[in-house]
């Protein structure tokens, strides 16, 4: 598995009109030539599904993900629901800019389902994913976009994750 997150800086733009711009995904296809379709459609007064398929090396990822929108927190979340990857979930936020216009962030987890080949395959979707992603940003706003951060590394497995009791760690040998 996977985390990626990409931020930008979109000078001269509203938050409402970033927001609105992100959240229509039907659009996408316009954006990016890797994004070969996206079929939206209601599932709640909040809640849309849509269908992707996209370009990735020679062949076609397809998926269908649930995605939970509010136009008041201009936040976007998203969960596949069924596809071609084990795992794809993540978010989207818009947020003003200090300087002015939007901050835009994208984080997502990506899951291949295939441990075996997770050295190889997932480093190739994740890089892809963020490639993808600052495209379809790039050719909604042009050159307001400035690209701010850039992050993509293995998760860390939950055992992992465990907190050491106190003083457990980093104190000296003594001997």
């Amino acid at each position: 598995m996977r985390i990626v997150s990409l931020t930008v800086i979109i000078a001269h733009r509203s938050g409402g009109e970033v927001f609105a711009s992100i959240a229509d995904f039907a659009s996408y296809p316009k954006h990016s030539a890797a994004v070969r379709s996206v079929v939206v459609t209601r599932a709640g007064p909040s809640t849309q599904h849509s269908t992707w398929e996209v370009a990735f090396r020679n062949g076609l990822l397809r998926w269908t993900e649930e995605d939970t929108l509010s136009r008041a927190t201009r936040t976007i979340t998203f969960k596949q629901i069924e596809g071609d990857v084990d795992q794809f979930e993540g978010s989207w936020e818009v947020r003003p800019s200090a300087g002015g216009g939007a901050r835009v962030r994208f984080a997502a987890r990506i899951d291949m389902g295939i441990p075996t080949l997770a050295d190889v395959l997932e480093p190739i979707a994740s890089r892809t994913l963020l490639d993808n992603t600052l495209a379809i940003i790039q050719g909604m706003f042009g050159p307001a976009v400035q690209l701010v951060d850039r992050s993509d590394h293995p998760a860390v497995p939950e055992a992992v994750k465990t907190q050491s009791a106190p003083g457990e760690w980093g104190e000296e040998l003594t001997g």
